[in-house]
Order: C-alpha cells, then sequence, then structure tokens
C-alpha cells in the first residue's frame, strides 16, 4: 500500500483490487463510528497503474478513468502501457 497525502486530501494505492475493497469497507464503518463521512464525489476506487488500460480493454470497460490531485491529471500512461509514470511533489 502506498499513501500520498496533503492537507485533507489523501491518495491511497493497492496492489490489488480486494485490498482496497476491504480497506474501503473498513474506513466506512471507521467513519461511521465517530459521524464522518467521506466526500460522495471524490472519493472512489478505480483501477490505476501499468495494467489498467490493457485490463480494462480486455474487459470491454473502455479506458482507465483519472483523477487531479493537487492539480496534475493522473491516469493510466498513455504512450508505454507497461511503464509507470511519476511525480514529484
Amino acid at each position: 500500500m502506498i499513501v500520498v497525502g496533503y492537507a485533507d486530501d489523501l491518495v491511497m494505492g493497492f496492489e490489488h483490487g480486494a485490498d482496497a475493497r476491504r480497506f474501503w469497507d473498513a474506513m466506512r464503518e471507521r467513519f461511521e463510528q465517530f459521524a464522518l463521512e467521506s466526500h460522495g464525489e471524490k472519493t472512489r476506487l478505480l483501477e490505476f497503474g501499468r495494467y489498467a488500460i490493457d485490463r480494462r480493454q480486455r474487459t470491454g470497460q473502455g479506458k482507465p478513468q483519472t483523477f487531479n490531485f493537487l492539480a496534475p491529471m493522473l491516469g493510466a500512461p498513455k504512450k508505454k502501457p507497461h511503464t509507470l509514470s511519476r511525480m514529484r511533489l
């Protein structure tokens, strides 16, 4: 798992989708204990990384989603589908 945060923004990366879903469920339960909730439009699970394009094409899901975090748009790399992009903060 990788965690990148700034102020009240947070991006978490998981190697496996099942781990992300398990964390998502646990986070919602924990938030409920304190009467908190995450932002409905900003909080989402999306496929990301070097295999996202190929995997989504095989399953007919179209292009991977993107997201903005601290201004730059992030998503699956387009030119070389088997490499990871990195950004310095």
